[in-house]
């Protein structure tokens, strides 16, 4: 990556806000509650308890890399033909999450803020600022995401103070009414975005 495409440790730091941001409000917390119901909030606990085991793992993956890409990385360890098809699964595996993303984030856009709206207007609006966005460089994707993060914050707050007076922290009582056995199946959709963090090992500077 040279310079004048590369970004700072603080910007990845924000780039991660939003999409976690993303990831929660938008596709996590439906399936959470639909699985879990109220013992939702102890499967992201008990999730991140598991990152903590995961994350030396990818710590220890980063110190190997030695400032390397993680692909250019495994083809010296494993060969080039092993680590093509590793980028081709990975590159299937972005696309699918793009188009799950896509299709969420335009449900949720129709029913909080646009219901009036035709989807195809809003596949082609996303896809489109998306589309532009790619086209030039992480700079240009980190100056959009300080932009649209700064109004997510303020937004999120007053909605969080808002609400202060509609939340019944009782409901959340009793834990564990139906046993683990459904806060471990919500788990794997807490664990598919923590997961993700090893998108950063593109060498990010």
């Amino acid at each position: 990556m040279n310079k004048s495409d590369s970004i700072t440790p603080l910007q990845v730091i924000l780039l991660g806000m939003t999409a976690i941001g993303l990831k929660n409000h938008v596709l996590a917390i439906a399936p959470l509650i639909e699985t879990a119901g109220r013992d939702a909030w102890l499967a992201v606990l008990f999730t991140f308890a598991l990152q903590l085991l995961w994350l030396p793992l990818l710590l220890y993956i980063h110190r190997q890399c030695n400032g390397q890409p993680l692909l250019v990385w495994l083809s010296g360890i494993i060969g080039s033909r092993l680590t093509k098809m590793i980028a081709a699964i990975f590159i299937g595996y972005l696309i699918i999450m793009s188009s799950i993303t896509l299709r969420e984030t335009i449900d949720w856009t129709g029913i909080a803020y646009l219901p009036e709206t035709p989807p195809f207007i809003l596949v082609i609006l996303f896809v489109f600022t998306c589309w532009m966005l790619a086209s030039t460089n992480l700079r240009t994707v980190n100056m959009a995401n300080i932009f649209l993060l700064f109004f997510i914050i303020i937004l999120g707050v007053f909605v969080a103070v808002a609400n202060i007076q509609h939340k019944n922290h009782s409901l959340l009582l009793p834990v564990l009414e139906h046993g683990y056995g459904r806060v471990f199946d919500a788990m794997i959709y807490q664990a598919s975005g923590m997961s993700e963090i090893f998108l950063i090992f593109n060498d990010f500077k």
